[in-house]
């Protein structure tokens, strides 16, 4: 099968001609968290059929976007990661989330979200509000896997796993998140309503709360 392009001498086309097939941001936007098994990336993405998927991540390797690797013992499993090239696109791609984040009240809920898809969510609010005296390490588990958010020096991280040193871990689902990225609520008033519950220092929770509410 030839390789289709929009043949045009325009560096968005260049761009678009190896990342904009359908299916293939949402692959990026599941990696950004970290390395991830195929399967993994087959349960995040249920609507991508096995061969496209497979198709896509050859796609991706080939254009030197992804690689694949073997995770350190006693692991040692084959993931899919993302090489330098390929965390350039997080800006990109964090700025065509966060356009479409006002879209979110009008989109159709059928199923709640996976927590690959969900960490690029949550830096978008918290991204712009931090400042350089911020210091938090807290963990949100949600659907029995963690979240770490990590923000020290006005630098922000959110990955997968616990984060190290945590001062709190939120335990919540993906109803009380969707409402914390969105700005309509606080996980101080989910803990207070005993929607969510809290493992560690009540203070962590607040001053991630307090962050989330400063001025975008």
């Amino acid at each position: 099968m030839s390789k289709r392009s929009y043949g045009q001498f325009c560096a968005l086309a260049q761009a678009l001609d190896q990342i904009g097939d359908r299916w293939t941001l949402l692959i990026l936007r599941d990696l950004f968290p970290g390395p991830a098994r195929f399967r993994d990336l087959q349960e995040s993405l249920p609507g991508l059929a096995t061969n496209l998927l497979t198709q896509r991540l050859r796609s991706l390797e080939e254009n030197g976007v992804v690689l694949q690797d073997t995770l350190p013992p006693p692991a040692g499993v084959r993931v899919y990661r993302l090489t330098p090239r390929g965390q350039q696109l997080r800006p990109a791609i964090e700025a065509l989330a966060a356009w479409g984040m006002d879209l979110m009240a009008s989109a159709d809920y059928r199923r709640p979200g996976n927590v690959r898809g969900i960490t690029c969510g949550l830096r978008i609010p918290l991204r712009e509000r931090i400042q350089a005296e911020d210091s938090l390490r807290i963990t949100l588990r949600v659907a029995e896997q963690d979240i770490a958010c990590v923000i020290e020096g006005g630098e922000l991280e959110v990955s997968l796993g616990e984060a190290p040193g945590a001062a709190a871990r939120v335990i919540c689902d993906y109803p009380q998140l969707y409402s914390f990225i969105g700005g309509g609520g606080s996980f101080g008033a989910a803990i207070d309503r005993g929607e969510a519950s809290i493992e560690g220092d009540r203070s962590a929770v607040d001053t991630l709360d307090q962050i989330r509410l400063r001025p975008g």
